[in-house]
């Protein structure tokens, strides 16, 4: 009777439905909000002269490599301050804190199907996380490397997270940074 309740309170109501996590089986409901940190300022591209700058010089670089018959990771437009692709190790550790942020997202109820149908505050989260933790995403103008990297990877979290049930530890407190 309380659950037929609360659906028909929900349904009559006119105002937006916050974000709520509903806890089975007491229907305890939690409000979240995001904390969305302060994104770092860009860096300058003079500072770096060896570093891909730009989204569209990137998808030449590959064009030019696959036509000399090399490929290319999908991965390797993420270089350090001097235009050196990363390692495994480094790459690891970024999409472990890629993870986390999505876990947070999951926790606020901000975590798209699919990258590209992210909400705004979704995105700007996953920006200033990462770019605050790893310089490799302000070696670019624009996000492009961010979402580049988030689009590779976040079908591979959701895949593994999602369909496997490794989503309880995401009701716990969230992380603040």
């Amino acid at each position: 009777m309380q659950l037929n309740n609360i659906i028909n309170t929900l349904a009559n109501s006119r105002s937006s439905i916050p974000a709520v996590i509903a806890h089975a089986p007491t229907l305890q409901v939690k409000t979240t909000s995001l904390m969305i940190p302060k994104c770092p300022d860009p860096y300058d591209t003079d500072g770096y002269p060896d570093v891909c700058w730009h989204e569209n010089d990137w998808i030449l670089h590959g064009e030019k490599q696959w036509n000399g018959g090399n490929t290319v990771s999908k991965l390797d437009f993420l270089t350090d301050h001097d235009g050196c692709t990363l390692s495994e190790k480094c790459i690891k550790v970024i999409t472990d804190s890629a993870r986390q942020a999505w876990m947070q997202l999951y926790y606020h109820r901000l975590d798209p199907t699919s990258w590209k149908k992210k909400a705004e505050d979704a995105k700007q989260y996953f920006n200033a996380v990462m770019k605050a933790e790893f310089p490799e995403f302000q070696y670019c103008e624009g996000n492009w490397k961010i979402e580049q990297f988030a689009t590779i990877k976040y079908p591979d979290w959701c895949r593994h997270t999602w369909d496997k049930g490794g989503l309880n530890c995401a009701l716990q407190s969230p992380i603040v940074y």
